[in-house]
């Protein structure tokens, strides 16, 4: 993310942030991915882009990142497996701040999306 591309607009007693980087990062991960797929890479640079997607602000590009953490663990599962510290890292991360969320019924589907989304790339893991 770039600050520069982030504006907060006021509205009154509220403030609205408005991220004009969005589908600059999208467009940048469904290019990485196509890569990725067609040619040969360097698996460690895009997976470690990945990881960093995991926490980005937008739901769009923290799906994107997840959906393709599963592409990228049928097309290099060794590469994967050697970051598996920094994937569980951000795991624990969400389930840190959406568990609570979930046991006391406050959740929006938002959550339920992101929690579904780990646990495809965790159950693709497994395999």
């Amino acid at each position: 993310m770039k600050k520069e591309l982030v504006k907060i607009i006021d509205l009154g007693p509220f403030k609205h942030t408005v991220d004009d980087g969005v589908p600059i990062r999208k467009s940048a991960f469904t290019l990485l991915q196509n890569m990725s797929i067609k040619f040969s890479i360097n698996y460690n640079d895009v997976i470690d882009a990945v990881i960093g997607g995991f926490a980005d602000t937008n739901d769009d590009v923290q799906m994107l990142c997840f959906n393709f953490m599963n592409k990228l663990i049928v097309i290099c599962p060794m590469v994967v497996i050697s970051k598996i510290d920094m994937i569980v890292e951000k795991f624990n991360m969400y389930y840190s701040k959406i568990s609570p969320k979930i046991k006391n019924g406050n959740h929006s589907e938002r959550d339920i999306n992101l929690m579904r989304s780990i646990l495809r790339v965790t159950e693709g893991l497994q395999r």
